[in-house]
């Protein structure tokens, strides 16, 4: 039985998978910004009277997305794990948002602060690109990669909602789009899916948090004597 968290992709989110039984996920999310006030809570909700001893593996979304609650999620992750002894195994927002099978050239979007997104371009051959960004930044980055409008095949778009302002940055530009949304809701339950089908292949304390965005500020360098 998989427990699973994220925090990246909008409110904290849990979900119970057991893969082999067939039984319907539980799933439970926040409100909104009240992982820390409620996400303890919720996992002791969705576990109800399921002993730790069921649970194989646990599984959490890595970001990049919201910055507060992907330390939260990642947090909770790690603190179970060691305490449990249980695997832990950090997803991609990047592949949570990406339906498994969609052709290729896509490209997965994730939203971080207003104005801001992280994307990684998957091409025909296989090659991967990730840019972090205000849209615009991000959005000329890729047209360079992709080249000639004329000459560039059909993108899919995959991601929340706010794909679309992505998406009509790059129609702009002249190249063709389709958008798609993540077809499993909540995103915990995709990491759930995922984790099901990968070990783990990291102590807990080796996952680290893709943030995405570089900072906004840096350390001043230290003045000389």
């Amino acid at each position: 039985m998989i427990l699973a968290f994220d925090g990246a992709l909008g409110a904290f989110s849990v979900a119970l998978l057991d893969p082999t039984s067939g039984e319907t996920p539980r799933t439970a999310h926040t409100s909104g910004s009240d992982a820390l006030e409620r996400g303890l809570g919720l996992i002791a909700e969705i576990l109800d009277a399921t002993p730790w001893s069921s649970i194989d593996r646990i599984g959490v979304g890595l970001g990049p997305g919201s910055f507060t609650g992907l330390r939260i999620a990642v947090s909770y992750a790690k603190a179970i794990a060691f305490a449990r002894a249980i695997p832990l195994i950090g997803v991609s927002s990047y592949d949570l948002v990406e339906d498994e099978g969609v052709p290729t050239p896509t490209m997965a979007v994730v939203v971080g602060r207003p104005g801001v997104v992280c994307a990684r371009l998957r091409s025909i051959d296989g090659e991967m690109t990730i840019a972090c960004g205000h849209i615009d930044e991000v959005a000329e980055r890729f047209s360079s990669i992709l080249g000639a409008p004329s000459q560039a095949a059909e993108i899919t778009l995959s991601g929340e909602k706010t794909v679309h302002e992505f998406a009509a940055n790059l129609r702009e530009r002249g190249f063709r789009i389709s958008t798609r949304h993540p077809s499993l809701r909540p995103p915990a339950l995709a990491v759930a899916h995922r984790a099901a089908v990968h070990d783990a292949t990291e102590p807990p304390a080796a996952l680290r948090p893709d943030y995405g965005e570089l900072p906004a500020v840096s350390m001043p360098k230290p003045s000389r004597p």
